[in-house]
């Protein structure tokens, strides 16, 4: 008889009992009396309909088969509850919603977003050093650094690769987040659970490494303004987000992303995964 589960725990491969990060979070759940199991996303053997709700952990490698991981999701909420919901995750598949924030006032890292080759001819960059990603990406996949004067070949050549796939996005070098890193605040239901501080800008290692490279801090009056904005201002309200802010030249804090997909939470002790898991009893079915 098969055996039926309260959530399934959405991972990948590399990590099939779950990617550190939430390995707190299901010890909790548990102690909640919740029957909760891994579970590799793209795993063809996977009877879904054991699991009444699914929640998105660590899906690292949807992004090696965007097609693939649509025709799932779109499977997926027929038959389950999905948390995030499903409306959640194809929003904050594409960055181009940063420009959502920014029309609400919200300091995001100014963008130039290139949506076909024709833009390249009359590319014109007022910064030296700039960042150029596709707008559809996980992590820094894609992401190369140019000098805009010196390697301007070299860059359109780039830009016209990635256009292939994606809207591409062009930013301006932000020394902070080689130097400084990121800053992130991690809401549930929207209440701040916790904030940390990445070294190096974050995405420089494997996500275990990121966790642990990872310390708790307490975040500024400004870092806490803009992420009251940024839940205010979206079309709905996710159980998670991470917000990570960079200091921009000026030494103000801008957007650099919104994650609400697969993001690590840096839920380092039983506190933070409670906090999650106290979230979650409002949501789960």
């Amino acid at each position: 008889m098969p055996e039926n589960y309260d959530i399934g725990l959405l991972t990948c491969d590399k990590f099939p009992e779950l990617q550190s990060d939430f390995h707190f979070l299901k010890s909790e759940l548990e102690a909640q009396g919740l029957k909760v199991r891994p579970v590799v996303w793209n795993q063809m053997e996977v009877d879904w309909s054991n699991f009444k709700n699914l929640l998105f952990c660590s899906v690292w490698d949807y992004c090696n088969n965007y097609s693939l991981f649509h025709k799932w999701l779109t499977a997926r909420e027929a038959q389950c509850n999905l948390i995030n919901s499903s409306n959640i995750i194809r929003w904050n598949l594409n960055k181009s919603y940063l420009q959502h924030f920014e029309k609400n006032s919200i300091p995001v890292i100014p963008t130039k977003w290139i949506y076909e080759q024709n833009q390249i001819t009359y590319l014109n960059l007022d910064w030296q050093d700039v960042i150029v990603k596709p707008a559809v990406g996980a992590g820094s996949s894609g992401m190369k650094k140019f000098e805009s004067l010196r390697q301007t070949d070299k860059m359109k050549s780039h830009i016209n690769f990635l256009l292939e796939d994606s809207i591409v996005m062009i930013q301006p070098y932000l020394e902070s987040a080689d130097k400084l890193g990121e800053t992130a605040l991690v809401y549930f239901d929207g209440e701040l659970s916790h904030t940390v501080h990445r070294p190096l800008g974050g995405h420089k290692g494997t996500p275990d490494e990121e966790v642990s490279t990872a310390t708790h801090v307490e975040a500024t009056e400004d870092q806490l303004e803009i992420g009251r904005k940024i839940l205010q201002c979206l079309p709905f309200k996710p159980t998670y987000i991470r917000v990570d802010l960079l200091k921009d030249e000026n030494n103000k804090d801008v957007l650099l992303e919104v994650e609400m997909i697969e993001p690590n939470l840096f839920l380092k002790n039983t506190k933070t995964a409670a906090n999650y898991a106290n979230a979650l009893k409002a949501k789960v079915v």
